[in-house]
């Protein structure tokens, strides 16, 4: 039998005993008091913490004999194991995804990571420096032993109590995502395949970098760009003043027409959108998304319209998406921290992030959608990597990436020597007509794109324009939308103005 060598690490031992147990108690009193129910890995992480506080304890009791060493060993590197699987799946991926709440910036898988990685240094240093010896029998167990013991299986059965709520009976395996803990909610149940994920093995990658705005607040010429403008230049006609369709006043980052619904979608920052009918005045819906379980969604980058859905998109590449719905009002409000009703969010709570490679670390600032051809368009900012611009083509039905390709110019157009398209920083897009419209406002000009070279085909200046936040296309015009200290405004080209050019 070996226990530590002297009365320091047995401290140590009855001391790591009572934190964990003492995190545990945190996280139940988050689970229960700030209605935070944990994910499938979440529990897991929560279950070997647990185990690991017993076993602390009975080392510190029994001495660090080998099976209570074993048992110390395996359960902290399931939980370090299952830790490394949630950064990978959750905290350090494409868009640094990370749902609940954080204490010191770090969400709860950040922090379990370090005890597990604590507890495996504790019992490296314990093996080291024990010492074998024959010992006496055990002493009844103190008070405050007995009280840990006791509040360590407490928390064990509140997990276990959350869990059946959350989930429902056995064999389910639990939520994808938190969810806030009601007696009435279905939360969505994890397949077998999620196992299998599991299985597979952590993909660790860099965060995501911030994309530097090409718009530095210094506006220049178009002839100042990195291609000679191609095109005539237009200008928009005057614009017409409207008011904001949220109610706080906030102004809309990106709007959308749908043509087939006669309306128009905005979207906010915070995860809001509103609907209007063709004349921009009257509201017709406005929604929420639930800021406790919807914190991946960044600042917003655009929205569009496509099959029925007004998908807004983050500049962190995770989308969500409305739809019209009529029915029950759990059912509607369900991801919703706000609304009026007569929508709900198309995926529920789940966040899809589009998955990049190429332009995994950059941020977007354009959005577009070629509803005909199933097909969805990001551009990302420009940055220190990647340096240029990324067009990203994604599938519209299951929103994975077809293609990232780095902007480039067509043959022919004049590139002045050592610069690049990427320069551009194209901050608002729309599909019309088989291509691209994408707007810089540095450079005042509009860029004709052909997403399937990825490539830009003409440059034009646009007159009349300052602060343009998004674009899209009603009834054979090309409407911007502007928004300022001067309030908010749509300005109009048409179409047929720009030519074959376009």
């Amino acid at each position: 039998m070996r226990h530590a060598d002297g009365i320091g690490l047995t401290a140590a031992a009855l001391a790591a005993g009572i934190l964990i147990t003492e995190f545990l108690a945190g996280t139940v009193g988050l689970t229960w008091f700030g209605g935070e129910v944990p994910c499938t890995m979440s529990g897991v992480e929560r279950l070997a913490a647990a185990f690991a506080a017993v076993t602390l304890i009975f080392a510190a009791l029994s001495g660090l004999i080998r099976r209570l060493a074993g048992l110390l060993l395996i359960q902290s590197l399931t939980g370090l194991w299952m830790c490394a699987r949630h950064l990978a799946m959750q905290g350090t991926g494409d868009v640094g995804q990370g749902f609940g709440s954080t204490f010191l910036g770090l969400h709860g898988y950040g922090w379990s990571s370090l005890l597990f990685a604590a507890l495996l240094f504790w019992l490296g240093t314990a093996l080291v420096f024990a010492r074998r010896e024959h010992r006496a029998d055990a002493a009844p167990m103190p008070a405050a032993l007995r009280a840990a013991a006791g509040a360590a299986s407490l928390i064990l059965l509140l997990n276990a109590v959350t869990a059946m709520i959350a989930n429902g009976p056995p064999p389910f395996a639990g939520v994808g995502i938190p969810d806030r803990l009601t007696m009435s909610s279905v939360p969505g149940r994890w397949s077998a395949s999620f196992w299998e994920r599991i299985a597979a093995g952590p993909r660790l990658s860099d965060r995501p970098l911030h994309g530097s705005s090409a718009d530095d607040g210094v506006r220049l010429r178009p002839e100042d760009g990195p291609i000679l403008p191609t095109a005539p230049s237009v200008s928009v006609s005057s614009s017409a003043a409207l008011p904001t369709p949220f109610e706080d006043g906030a102004l809309p980052r990106a709007f959308a027409w749908d043509p087939d619904g006669r309306r128009f979608g905005w979207a906010a920052e915070d995860a809001r959108a509103a609907w209007t009918d063709r004349t921009m005045h009257r509201v017709t819906a406005r929604a929420k998304a639930d800021a406790v379980n919807g914190q991946t969604l960044d600042a917003t980058a655009g929205a569009v319209w496509f099959r029925g859905r007004f998908i807004t998109a983050s500049r962190n590449k995770t989308l969500w998406a409305l739809e019209s719905a009529y029915g029950s009002a759990p059912e509607t409000a369900r991801g919703l921290s706000d609304g009026t009703g007569n929508v709900r969010l198309s995926w529920g709570k789940a966040r899809p992030a589009v998955r990049t490679v190429r332009a995994r670390d950059a941020y977007i600032q354009s959005f577009a959608a070629d509803e005909k051809g199933g097909r969805l368009f990001m551009m990302t900012a420009p940055g220190s990597r990647p340096s240029g611009t990324v067009l990203i083509t994604i599938d519209g039905t299951d929103l994975m990436p077809l293609s990232e390709s780095p902007l480039r110019a067509a043959p022919g157009l004049a590139v002045k020597d050592g610069r690049h398209p990427g320069e551009y920083g194209i901050t608002a897009a729309v599909w019309t007509d088989g291509i691209l419209l994408v707007w810089c406002p540095r450079f005042a000009v509009l860029l004709t794109v052909d997403p399937d070279r990825a490539e830009v085909t003409s440059v034009r200046a646009v007159g009349g324009l300052k602060e343009v936040r998004s674009m899209t296309v009603r009834d054979g015009r090309l409407l911007f939308l502007q928004g300022g200290q001067d309030g908010l405004s749509v300005a109009a080209v048409q179409l047929n103005a720009l030519g074959d050019n376009r």
